[in-house]
């Protein structure tokens, strides 16, 4: 089979709905003839002599596990001509069509036409497809029908929420998954990190795969990804990833612990019965490394409440740049800021001691506009480096910020302040 890459060029058929035309409740093959060859149609459309292409997957309602999901169909076959047939797929939200796009030629009994723009969240689409010779063209196919995934909402991995819909994941995604919340994250496995920190880096990072993440693996988790410990009282891997279900294990990191650790792929085939394989928990601290203390306050997870109050005031998040720059404190943070003190008045704003002027367009830095800062202290919270840092923003002053959960205390220096409004 080969995989085309289509080439967008978005047409009005003569479907009702789409064109104005309100009463029409199934897309049917366009109306107006738009060539002399549509205008000889025979009574299905069709204007060549050839069985039209079938969809194969996906179809029957099946959910997809991609907002740019494969469609999958058999090749239309002519009956007399000879020649290579290209493809029309035309998608369809409800009775809208959203767009007719010509595939590049393919050969071979089946053709799959990527989509190449993000689908809506939990929303039913229908396909079709016909084939395409010069101006002539078949019959359209019947419609196949499929949902995409869930709508993704915040997650850390290791969470209790899940992203998406579950999914099988293969080892090299899992592996690559890792790889890039380790590089994105900027994490050190080397000399300088502890063995606990390089275990909660671990079992977060398969805690994102088993549950899904909204940047790091947003098509949905595959719950057969575990971590493992030693068995016996023995400490727990830093660097093995472990199949669930058949006990397969691939040792990932070589050198951990060390100078010019590298990541690898070592199959280290199945764990025998005295090692312990589970699911992966929420490390201490919600992610971010630190060993727990029953002295000190724990960080409260609240991804579900930030992603409630995002809800309430949407029009408050085109104002989280409002300054043009990154260091100080913005409207729609100082609300999330407000709303989460309302609860617990320990979140306050991370001063951000690594940042200057010179990284802030001349601006005194005045906290980072997408952080949080917990105070788990005694005494005075403001200047007090007793914090567990928060990043909530993926993509803070870029053209596609978004929402995230992302622990990363110890991984750098802050201080609680209050921004100069508390």
């Amino acid at each position: 089979m080969r995989v085309a890459r289509l080439g967008l060029a978005l047409i009005c058929t003569g479907l009702a709905v789409a064109c104005g035309n309100k009463s029409e409740k199934n897309p049917t093959s366009p109306t107006a003839p738009s060539s002399a060859a549509e205008a000889g149609a025979a009574a299905d459309g069709s204007t060549l002599k050839a069985t039209a292409p079938a969809p194969a997957s996906p179809k029957d309602g099946v959910r997809v596990d991609s907002r740019r999901p494969a469609l999958v169909f058999a090749n239309a076959v002519g009956k007399f001509q000879s020649g290579t047939f290209t493809y029309r797929v035309e998608l369809f939200e409800g009775t809208t069509s959203v767009g007719a796009f010509t595939q590049a030629q393919a050969s071979g009994n089946q053709t799959t036409y990527n989509v190449e723009t993000d689908l809506k969240n939990n929303t039913v689409y229908r396909w079709r497809v016909r084939g395409e010779m010069g101006t002539a063209f078949t019959a359209w196919s019947g419609l196949a029908e499929f949902q995409t995934p869930a709508a993704a909402t915040i997650g850390g991995g290791g969470g209790t929420g899940s992203v998406g819909a579950n999914r099988s994941i293969g080892f090299n995604e899992a592996f690559a998954i890792i790889l890039a919340v380790h590089d994105g994250e900027r994490v050190d496995l080397g000399s300088a990190s502890s063995r606990e920190a390089r275990v909660a880096f671990l079992w977060r990072a398969v805690g994102i795969i088993h549950f899904g993440h909204p940047v790091w693996n947003p098509a949905g988790g595959d719950p057969d990804w575990c971590v493992k410990d030693a068995g016996g009282g023995r400490p727990p891997s830093d660097d093995v990833l472990v199949r669930c279900s058949t006990r397969e294990a691939w040792d990932l990191v070589g050198g951990a612990g060390g100078n010019g650790y590298s990541f690898h792929q070592e199959y280290l085939g199945r764990l025998d019965s005295a090692q312990n394989v589970y699911p992966p928990p929420v490390p201490a601290g919600g992610g971010g490394g630190l060993p727990a203390d029953p002295n000190r306050p724990q960080l409260p997870d609240m991804r579900a409440q930030i992603q409630q109050f995002f809800n309430e005031r949407p029009d408050l998040f085109a104002q989280q740049c409002a300054a043009g720059v990154k260091y100080v404190n913005s409207p729609w943070q100082d609300y999330i800021v407000d709303r989460l003190r309302a609860i617990d008045p320990r979140w306050g704003y991370n001063g951000k001691p690594t940042r200057t002027a010179a990284d802030n367009g001349g601006r005194p830095v005045v906290a980072a506009g997408d952080e949080l800062a917990y105070y788990y202290g005694s005494g005075t919270a403001q200047g007090s480096t007793d914090v567990y840092l928060v990043d909530i923003l993926e993509g803070h002053c870029g053209p596609t910020p978004r929402l995230t959960w992302r622990v990363f205390t110890g991984e750098e220096p802050g201080f609680w302040t209050g921004a100069g409004r508390f």
